[in-house]
């Protein structure tokens, strides 16, 4: 199993595919424009978080600039009809973070938006991945420091699901705090609470 590559970028070829030069071997890695875009220029020494996908017909490398991208690209591979091209399509159309957000949201016309993903398929990106989303590293020590928050059992959960959608835990606590002035917390679940933080947030 390929797990990174450390290499020299020999080019990037729109919509989606980058050439790596691994000590003189180059490999073509599939990516999202995200990755495309966010990859060093060419003739730059870069590491690239890589999966290989082995097919009847031959080998598939993908490639992602962050390991957040590759997981999420896992999780949507175990989503019923979705391949690993309409999984790039759908990291193509939006960040990690995003559709972290459009999960917890439930909102479907969200990651509908992608090519090749209709409702139903949205829906059912929705119900399998709702409790699985992706972990976001903040850096600092940010997503470590929740396990010393002593609130409510609904309360922390709905920090924990905040800081997986891009939140710091500091402004997750924040944000949760907001969002239960005046709550039941004994009986208000972690995703309403997540709901109205984000409501708030964009409001």
């Amino acid at each position: 199993m390929i797990v990174f590559l450390e290499g020299i970028v020999v080019e990037k070829r729109a919509p989606g595919d980058i050439v790596i030069n691994v000590g003189g071997v180059g490999f073509q890695l599939s990516c999202s424009t995200q990755t495309l875009s966010t990859a060093p220029g060419e003739g730059v020494a870069t590491r690239i978080h890589t999966r290989m996908i082995v097919r009847e017909d031959g080998m598939e490398l993908y490639g992602f600039m962050a390991a957040e991208e590759r997981a999420m690209f896992d999780m949507l591979r175990t989503v019923s009809g979705i391949g690993s091209r309409t999984a790039l399509a759908v990291l193509s159309t939006m960040s990690v973070t995003e559709l972290n957000r459009a999960i917890a949201l439930s909102d479907a016309a969200a990651i509908s938006r992608a090519p090749g993903v209709g409702k139903k398929t949205a829906q059912r990106v929705i119900l399998d991945l709702k409790d699985k989303l992706v972990p976001m590293d903040n850096g600092g020590g940010e997503t470590d420091s929740i396990s010393a928050y002593t609130g409510q059992s609904a309360e922390r959960e709905a920090i924990e699901g905040l800081v997986s959608l891009g939140y710091t835990a500091s402004e997750a606590q924040r944000a949760v705090a907001r969002a239960s002035d005046g709550a039941d917390s004994l009986n208000i679940k972690p995703d309403e609470l997540i709901r109205r933080a984000l409501k708030r947030a964009n409001a």
